[in-house]
């Protein structure tokens, strides 16, 4: 966490101009580096940016700061959009809101906040990558781009959940001729969620095949009830994410006012059915494994060493359903 505080003195002897003077000359000697060692030219431009965020008050060092530490986590991340830069940009931008001001017909941005919104607002369409439909998307595929990674997408959908909320009271106004509605913003949201639903439910599916997977433990190796069982774990949980997020895009697309004939809302729904089904067959998959190892023990089949070695498959399952849920991540 960044953070959001701003005192005018460090300390007692110590005063706030003097800790910026350093963080001028971390970014300096960073930038310096950034060619030669984007390592260290990354934490030289960290230590600048958090100076600038927790001591500063000046709206054109932080875009400074913030544009130094972006470029460098760009150069790390060439050639594919710089999703580590998301987290900066947005704290950027958190400070930044301070100073901006309101008026009837919408939002007047001081300069240094519509940089910043310009630059999370591009970011997000970086990692997002193109439309799934039209020119764009067409193009995009008779190249072969590759698809956006989940974290890419999840990094998108924290920047369009940011601006939306800026957006909250009124457009944003950038320029004289673009105005971004908190509609529009949430529209996006709810694309991320759907590519993000269909990911996870591929994820499923290359996971754990009930129908492939559906011999009983009986004729298995213990090493392989083992591995059915992680697996089968895994596809659980990944559908039950992919339930989340569809669920998501669905509740996101209804906000952003779409009709119920709508095509993003009609392909929502599809894949969130496709989930539900996913979700319920892994459910009877597991519970049909568990059945049939306590059946295989209450006759006695199998050796000792199976019945161990299911117990602990079963205990491994249960562990990683419960663990960390992917889907917890944006809630």
């Amino acid at each position: 966490m960044w953070p959001t505080a701003s005192p005018h003195r460090v300390g007692t002897e110590v005063a706030a101009e003097a800790v910026l003077e350093v963080s001028s000359k971390l970014q300096a000697e960073g930038l310096a580096r950034l060619e030669d060692d984007a390592g260290s030219a990354l934490v030289a431009l960290k230590q600048a940016f958090h100076i600038e965020i927790e001591f500063g008050l000046d709206g054109e060092r932080l875009c400074r700061a913030c544009a130094a530490l972006c470029r460098a986590h760009a150069r790390q991340s060439a050639p594919t959009a710089p999703v580590e830069a998301v987290e900066p940009l947005l704290h950027a931008l958190e400070a930044a809101r301070l100073w901006r001001t309101a008026e009837a017909d919408g939002v007047c941005l001081p300069e240094h906040f519509e940089f910043l919104v310009r630059e999370v607002l591009g970011l997000a369409r970086q990692l997002a990558g193109p439309a799934e439909g039209g020119a764009a998307g067409a193009e995009a595929r008779a190249e072969s781009r590759p698809e956006a990674r989940l974290d890419e997408l999840r990094g998108a959908d924290r920047a369009y959940e940011s601006l939306a909320s800026l957006a909250a009271s009124a457009p944003l106004t950038l320029g004289e001729s673009m105005r971004v509605t908190r509609q529009e913003l949430i529209y996006q949201q709810a694309a991320m969620a759907r590519r993000i639903g269909a990911l996870m439910l591929q994820r499923s599916a290359a996971s754990y095949d009930p129908i492939s997977g559906a011999a009983p433990p009986s004729r298995l190796a213990p090493h392989a009830i083992v591995s059915r069982h992680k697996s089968l774990a895994d596809a659980s949980a990944e559908a039950e994410a992919a339930c989340f997020y569809l669920h998501r895009a669905a509740r996101k697309l209804r906000l952003a006012g779409v009709g119920e004939k709508d095509g993003a809302l009609r392909e929502t729904r599809r894949l969130l059915s496709a989930a539900e089904a996913r979700q319920t067959a892994c459910a009877a998959a597991r519970s049909a494994g568990v059945d049939a190892a306590a059946n295989g023990a209450g006759r006695g089949g199998g050796s000792p060493h199976e019945g161990g070695d299911e117990a602990e498959a079963e205990g491994e399952a249960q562990q990683s359903a419960s663990g960390e849920d992917i889907y917890c991540v944006l809630m």
